[in-house]
């Protein structure tokens, strides 16, 4: 598909603990392309080894990562921490007041800094049942099982929270919403 795509892959996403996820990952990169962690159980291991051979970005951060919890008897670190340890990884909040606690947007602010992080908008365009009792049906999209797939933010609204929840500057966090975003696949 690289091959034919000719160079109009620009980013692809893949789970780290998925068998050849490392020769994916070397391969995307070698192609021109970024290659990054989605929707992933991997491990911190697992996840620091498709950083080191050529994983650079997460999508949505937080949502569909793993992190410090206990498996078994055994407890193990995730994606989240991984990320936070190496300093070349750039990661997606979805800053909807919905998907990521105004701490966890203040962590991710602190450890990665204002360089590393890309606001998004998570955006969808379908509905499924909406789950009893939910009361932000304006602000999400659920799937046909009632689960959260998706947010019907927009990038303004995305920049707005971040101001709100972090006391980022507009300038700020429009950095975060366009440059820091060409920067994470190399359009500048």
């Amino acid at each position: 598909m690289l091959t034919l795509a000719d160079g109009s892959i620009i980013r692809w996403d893949a789970a780290p603990e998925l068998a050849n996820s490392e020769a994916f990952a070397s391969r995307v990169t070698k192609a021109g392309a970024i290659a990054a962690v989605a929707h992933s159980r991997a491990t911190y291991e697992e996840t620091a080894n498709g950083y080191a051979s050529g994983f650079s970005h997460v999508t949505h951060f937080y949502n569909g990562c793993t992190m410090y919890e206990k498996r078994g008897q055994v407890v193990t670190a995730g994606t989240v921490e991984a990320t936070y340890l190496d300093d070349g990884v750039t990661l997606e909040l979805i800053a909807d007041g919905k998907h990521i606690p105004r701490g966890c947007l203040l962590l991710a602010l602190k450890i990665k800094g204002e360089d590393k992080l890309v606001l998004i908008s998570d955006s969808c365009v379908f509905d499924g049942p909406i789950p009893d009792g939910y009361d932000g049906v304006t602000d999400l999209c659920f799937d046909f099982e009632g689960e959260i797939a998706g947010s019907k933010l927009t990038l303004e609204v995305a920049c707005r929270n971040m101001m709100k929840h972090t006391g980022a500057s507009i300038v700020d966090v429009f950095r975060y919403a366009s440059t820091n975003p060409c920067n994470a696949v190399g359009l500048t």
